[in-house]
């Protein structure tokens, strides 16, 4: 989906954080399954624009394009081939990225009429998924939120030595996060 497998990411109370954590957290919380379908949604859309014989104006999807280089300081070309690349992104995945985007907003208010008139195979979800996932900033997200709750988690088990890890990563995930929301849930000290 975008992330390098097996790369490192971050290091709390001693244990190291992959992307597979990330994802994994992720679904476990339920956010993959709404990228999968905003995705369906998107690609659902362009089908709908092809069954019509409509084209996006360039000048829109120029738009999305400088708005979106702009908001991650990727002014120069080399520096959006660089962060493509990082992402194992290409820049036709981007520009697939971006058209999907402009038409879920186009037609916001019927994306779920869309979505059921227009099939979108599990396959092509899947082919597109790395280029949402990487393009919206949900793995970013993702990995933000998984780092937060591994802290928390690392707090909590620092004042409770009755905590214990599991050694199934799916598991220890889960009590990171069960963990990390006990965490938020107190009331803080005066």
């Amino acid at each position: 989906m975008g992330a390098p497998a097996g790369q490192s990411l971050f290091t709390v109370d001693g244990r190291t954080y992959a992307w597979e954590d990330v994802l994994l957290a992720a679904e476990l919380c339920g956010d993959v399954g709404a990228l999968q379908r905003r995705t369906r949604q998107g690609l659902a859309c362009l089908q709908r624009l092809a069954a019509e014989g409509g084209t996006l104006p360039t000048e829109s999807l120029r738009g999305a394009a400088t708005v979106f280089r702009y908001e991650r300081s990727l002014l120069a070309a080399e520096e959006l081939e660089a962060w493509l690349d990082a992402r194992g992104l290409t820049v036709s995945d981007w520009n697939g990225y971006l058209r999907r985007l402009l038409l879920r907003e186009r037609w916001d208010g019927e994306l779920e009429q869309i979505e059921s008139e227009f099939a979108v195979g599990d396959e092509e979800v899947e082919a597109a998924l790395a280029a949402e996932a990487a393009c919206t900033g949900f793995l970013r997200h993702a990995a933000e939120r998984l780092a937060e709750d591994a802290a928390l988690s690392a707090a909590l088990a620092a004042a409770d030595d009755a905590v214990e890890d599991s050694p199934d990563r799916r598991t220890l995930i889960a009590d990171l996060a069960r963990r990390a929301d006990a965490v938020r849930a107190r009331v803080p000290s005066p």
